[in-house]
């Protein structure tokens, strides 16, 4: 896989992440890297593992793989992530300064509370908040939903799984 790591977007107490553009024809061009020094990646791996239960759920991340590469003398381990576009619900709110409208706010207690029931089938997720909850935008994807119906979605929202 050839890729390459771009401006940090940010940085949690376990990992960076960055957006990657990427030649892999297999890949979306751009997707987002969550990084961690591999000595110090348990927690991204755990985060991959979990990612790897979810994939069948339009309203969570996806997740690419992951990847392991040596970066100016240090190994990191790499999860490579749907990229938010959007960036988060917080940034979406404030961004609005007045509130979002009551179509927004719909759609986005819809998607989130999708994506929990997911979730919640087997995990609790314990940090639910607008900065967690990030917007992907996608234009003419063709995707499933939960009762494996083809749809087409304009907007996704998805959570972090762990930060």
């Amino acid at each position: 896989m050839m890729w390459r790591r771009g401006k940090i977007l940010g940085k949690g107490g376990s990992a960076v992440v960055s957006p990657t553009r990427n030649n892999d024809l297999l890949l979306p061009s751009l997707m987002a890297i969550k990084s961690a020094p591999v000595n110090n990646s348990q927690l991204l791996y755990i985060e991959r593992e979990l990612f790897s239960q979810f994939e069948g759920c339009p309203h969570i991340l996806r997740c690419f793989g992951d990847d392991v590469m040596i970066e100016d003398g240090e190994q990191w381990y790499n999860n490579l992530l749907e990229y938010a576009a959007g960036g988060s619900l917080a940034d979406r709110i404030q961004s609005n300064g007045r509130g979002l409208p009551e179509i927004e706010v719909r759609r986005y207690t819809n998607s989130i509370l999708l994506g929990l029931s997911y979730i919640h089938e087997g995990y609790v997720h314990c940090d639910i908040k607008p900065h967690n909850i990030l917007l992907v935008e996608e234009k003419d994807d063709l995707s499933m939903d939960l009762n494996g119906k083809r749809r087409k979605r304009v907007q996704k929202v998805v959570q972090r799984l762990l930060t």
